[in-house]
């Protein structure tokens, strides 16, 4: 069981936690901070179970598994008193939004992430980013192998070190730090 949860489960959605690491840093109201996270990560979990149940309960599990968007898939299917139907361009658009809001985010926290370990400018490391996606977007030459790579290669590899692996490095150097701190104050 535990290797069914590691590391898919795990990264997603999960794993976008390092990502808000990069923003609590900059927050005035710290106070509010574990209760906003907390709520929000419950609220989120919650939807996306709800969305799973339903598509499990719409489609089927052996189509729901096969299928890239599930969601989309059981929206094509409702049907309420000849009024509401072919809602997928709806959802489409709600997806992209969805992964322009997400990409923004990993971008500001690479910019913000880079700018802090090598000490250049936001406007710099914007241009450097930006520049790198730039070209890295180009690598893919089409959607099944970029799902490839991201499932078959980010997932079992390259997100346990970001996601997991790095944070607890992190953590234990913050509690070993915070130890030294105190015993020589």
């Amino acid at each position: 069981m535990l290797q069914a949860a590691l590391p898919e489960v795990i990264s997603f959605p999960f794993g976008q936690i390092v990502v808000f690491l990069m923003f609590w840093s900059h927050l005035d109201d710290k106070k509010t901070l574990f209760k906003t996270s907390l709520s929000s990560y419950i609220f989120v979990g919650i939807f996306l179970m709800i969305f799973n149940i339903l598509n499990l309960a719409i489609l089927d599990p052996s189509i729901t598994s096969i299928s890239t968007f599930p969601l989309l898939r059981s929206v094509r299917l409702i049907e309420i008193a000849d009024f509401l139907e072919r809602l997928d361009p709806l959802i489409i658009l709600l997806i992209y939004i969805g992964i322009f809001v997400k990409m923004t985010a990993f971008y500001l926290g690479a910019v913000l992430g880079l700018s802090s370990l090598i000490k250049i400018s936001h406007k710099k490391t914007t241009m450097i980013v930006g520049a790198f996606i730039f070209t890295i977007s180009f690598t893919s030459p089409n959607f099944i192998y970029h799902i490839w790579i991201g499932f078959a290669q980010n997932l079992k590899y390259h997100f346990p070190i970001f996601q997991i692996g790095l944070p607890l490095l992190l953590a234990l150097i913050i509690l070993i730090k915070g130890g030294r701190s105190s015993k020589s104050g």
